[in-house]
């Protein structure tokens, strides 16, 4: 395994974490019920999973890639996401180096779809 598919790999398992956290009552963004956030991460990770393991239809890596690339902006600007950030005493006030981390994270996931095409 490559350190693509690694990093891959790895985001499909922290999707699934955050559709088992969401459903324990500890979902990672505001304003969206916890169970339609578990439903979307593990969509989401099932489809990274899928494409990690499988020979994919290079339309499915440009369109994650658009995906994650207006992700990054939306991460970043916190709209109209909002990630929570439990570590501070209101959670629902994220943090700067919250959405900077969250926008990197989407920015490498868009590079390494397009990388794949």
């Amino acid at each position: 395994m490559d350190l693509v598919e690694s990093f891959l790999l790895a985001t499909s398992f922290a999707y699934l974490a955050a559709s088992i956290f969401s459903l324990k009552g500890k979902p990672a963004l505001v304003g969206l019920n916890k169970n339609v956030q578990a439903v979307f991460y593990l969509v989401l990770g099932g489809i990274i999973y899928y494409v990690t393991l499988f020979q994919v239809n290079t339309l499915l890596k440009i369109a994650l890639g658009i995906f994650y690339s207006f992700s990054t902006v939306s991460s970043f600007i916190g709209y109209p996401q909002i990630w929570r950030a439990y570590w501070k005493s209101a959670p629902d006030t994220s943090s700067g180096s919250q959405a900077v981390g969250m926008a990197l994270w989407n920015l490498v996931l868009a590079v390494v779809f397009f990388y794949l095409c």
